[in-house]
């Protein structure tokens, strides 16, 4: 093989690993959320099916867990999972709405988009959810 082809097939690899580092790393897509720009805020726990709307102090704390909440592969999906899914409904002032779904600490859906879910992060999530429902 000439040296031509060998440097090709080791720049195809490097781009290829590359690409697939881009891929699997976490992203905290919701890094950019602040307090101030959220008007209503509901989570809902299923089981046991509660819904509960989230105000001053525990809406700033669920938009700080929101922001640190680790996602990668879009489009992920996992069959045969199960779990407790946990819910939470923003409307911002500007009118503008997100919905981020926790689903077992595996699968985050952000506006019906699946990603796979950082454990820790979507556990710290879930968590929170909990906690407020027991209250």
């Amino acid at each position: 093989m000439s040296k031509r082809k060998k440097r090709l097939l080791l720049l195809a690899f490097f781009v290829l690993a590359a690409a697939a580092l881009l891929h699997f790393r976490p992203q905290t897509p919701l890094s950019h959320l602040r307090p101030d720009q959220i008007d209503t805020m509901f989570v809902y726990v299923m089981p046991p099916e509660e819904k509960v709307v989230l105000t001053g102090e525990r809406s700033a704390q669920a938009v700080e867990l929101l922001q640190d909440l680790k996602i990668s592969r879009k489009g992920y999906r996992l069959l045969g999972a199960g779990g407790q899914t946990v819910k939470f409904t923003l409307v911002c002032k500007d009118g503008t709405g997100l919905e981020v779904v926790n689903f077992g600490n595996a699968v985050i859906y952000i506006n019906g988009q699946s990603y796979k879910a950082e454990y820790t992060s979507a556990h710290a999530l879930s968590t929170f959810a909990n906690q407020i429902i027991a209250e």
